[in-house]
């Protein structure tokens, strides 16, 4: 529904990193026959499978995923009143928010990778949020621009 560039395999091995963080290790990947994927996958050395073409069942868990993530970013967007071009902070906002919420007693996505959970404010996407700037100021430099000689 919204416009969205394509990644290629750089981009792809830039968001496995990020989300790899320093402490984990990505064991093992299971994806659509995309190119792009398939590369970082190889390049980062990560034992990967894809779903078979054609046949909906072996990849009907992600496409369900998908959808649901799909699903909650336009809630998100609409309750907050913000435009289509928010769309990728409210998939990101939508995705931690997901992972922090306890479901049927479970533990939550966040508590099974990090063992312990969330303790930080779960702020509304889309709130308005007053912050104060750090108390450290830089100089101003001076540079080829600089009026103030």
């Amino acid at each position: 529904p919204f416009p969205v560039k394509p990644l290629g395999e750089v981009d792809v091995h830039n968001c496995f990193l990020q989300f790899e963080g320093l402490t984990e290790d990505i064991e093992y990947v299971y994806c659509d026959d995309s190119r792009a994927i398939k590369a970082a996958m190889k390049r980062l050395r990560i034992r990967h499978d894809v779903s078979t073409p054609g046949q909906p069942k072996t990849n009907a868990i992600a496409e369900r995923q998908v959808q649901e993530l799909i699903n909650g970013t336009r809630t998100l967007l609409s309750q907050a009143g913000l435009p289509a071009s928010f769309w990728p902070y409210a998939m990101r906002a939508w995705a931690f928010c997901h992972n922090i919420e306890t479901r049927q007693g479970r533990k939550t996505p966040w508590k099974v990778r990090h063992g312990k959970d969330f303790t930080g404010p779960n702020i509304p996407f889309g709130s308005l949020v007053y912050y104060k700037p750090s108390p450290i100021s830089k100089k101003p430099r001076k540079g080829p621009r600089d009026t103030r000689r």
